[in-house]
């Protein structure tokens, strides 16, 4: 759980950064509610989407207003903030759930997304993560059929991430919110360390690792050997 309580507050972090004084919320793809949860620890009022049944339970145990649908199809509103974590990249159709989650936008609400931009990996930036994963894959810290491999890591990775045509690119999704709405804050971050406190969610110091694992990934950025993976986007009605 350790290694997970990372991950969780890296996003919190800029969730709440872009939401705070804004109560209503709604996730659309909020898995088994560990954000949504702590969003409702922190005074908020969350309505949390999933398409998969096990893990809207799953929240609901949490004590979530957790729901089994299929974005866009949503009613309910207005809300103060919209959040895609990390979901955003396989909603179909994009157009019309950016569409959507603008209607169901407060006249001050705020659109937030946390994802990833998957097309943007390198030669460097894949090469650096899939050596460490076979290392992890090596001392048993990763399973073995994670990053498979054939030919050049890059090369490997396209493979396994462009034979999805659902899979949308980031600037694919920018341009879909930004056809509705006004971008305001755009960034980019970490984002491979999510791997490993996946893998070490239940080992011992698996939050130390993983933190690890972050720590390198963000000096490799800062020395501009990888590239960032992780992508955020804020954007609001445009004001007048």
């Amino acid at each position: 759980m350790g290694s997970r309580r990372l991950a969780l507050g890296f996003t919190l972090a800029f969730v709440e950064s872009w939401l705070r004084g804004r109560r209503r919320l709604l996730e659309v793809g909020a898995g088994d509610g560990e954000l949504a949860r702590a969003l409702l620890d922190r005074g908020h009022e969350v309505t949390a989407l999933d398409l998969d049944e096990e893990a809207v339970a799953a929240a609901r145990e949490r004590g979530v207003d957790a729901r089994v649908a299929r974005f866009p199809d949503c009613s309910g509103g207005p809300f103060d903030g919209v959040l895609f974590t990390r979901s955003l990249h396989h909603v179909q159709p994009l157009g019309d759930a950016i569409r959507r989650a603008a209607e169901l936008l407060a006249p001050a609400g705020r659109l937030v997304i946390e994802d990833w931009a998957w097309n943007r990996v390198d030669a460097a930036t894949a090469g650096w993560m899939y050596r460490l994963v076979r290392d992890w894959q090596e001392r048993g810290l990763a399973p073995r059929e994670e990053f498979p491999r054939r030919g050049s890591p890059l090369a490997s990775w396209r493979r396994e991430h462009e034979r999805d045509c659902h899979l949308h690119p980031d600037h694919a999704m920018r341009e879909a919110v930004a056809a509705v709405l006004t971008p305001t804050h755009e960034e980019r971050v970490p984002y491979f360390f999510r791997y490993p406190c996946r893998w070490l969610a239940n080992r011992p110091r698996g939050e130390e690792a993983a933190a690890a694992v972050l720590e390198l990934e963000r000096a490799g950025i800062e020395r501009r050997a990888i590239v960032p993976i992780g992508w955020r986007l804020v954007a609001e009605r445009a004001s007048g």
